[in-house]
């Protein structure tokens, strides 16, 4: 069996990688959950032990001082209820929006790059992709190679599936890989 050396940084630019790819390819939602939240928790932590991470600073200047702990129960409801079954093994949760994923990722790449780190090309996708859908992320630097796909795409936005938005994801990313 082969051993491998990885550090925090490595580990969570795989899971998120990984996430993105399976959610431009449409995978299980539940699984995507499952990486990007592991990915977003270490990169959180890593944030925490640092006093120049400015997504950190902006995520709790917007939090009602006295409620940090009701939204981390909130935003980690749902990884809890997939990793453990000691309290509820009978339990069922609803209302499950997987599209809640498209934000955990999207944050988890604004942490990496934040902590200093180089984004991968499926982090600067889903930072490309997230623009299309929402040009409100003035924040996103899109790449020149995704600018004539974005405009053609946004035209006709209203009218996409959830399915088809995946689907322009998935094609941007294998743009990325060719460009590269």
């Amino acid at each position: 069996m082969a051993k491998i050396e990885i550090n925090k940084f490595e580990a969570s630019q795989r899971q998120i990688d990984a996430a993105i790819r399976m959610l431009f390819s449409n995978e299980d939602p539940v699984a995507i959950h499952t990486l990007a939240m592991a990915s977003f928790q270490v990169l959180q932590d890593l944030a925490a032990k640092r006093s120049d991470c400015s997504i950190d600073k902006m995520t709790k200047s917007i939090i009602k001082p006295g409620k940090e702990k009701e939204l981390r129960k909130i935003l980690h409801s749902l990884s809890n209820f997939l990793k453990h079954a000691d309290r509820d093994p009978e339990a069922v949760i609803n209302n499950v929006d997987e599209e809640a994923n498209d934000f955990v990722l999207l944050f988890s790449c604004f942490y990496y790059r934040d902590l200093g780190q180089q984004l991968t090309s499926e982090m600067t996708t889903l930072l490309s992709w997230s623009y299309i859908w929402h040009p409100d992320l003035q924040t996103i630097i899109v790449p020149p190679v995704f600018n004539s796909i974005i405009s053609q795409v946004r035209t006709e936005l209203t009218n996409m599936t959830r399915k088809e938005k995946l689907e322009v994801g998935k094609i941007m990313l294998g743009n990325s890989y060719n460009s590269i």
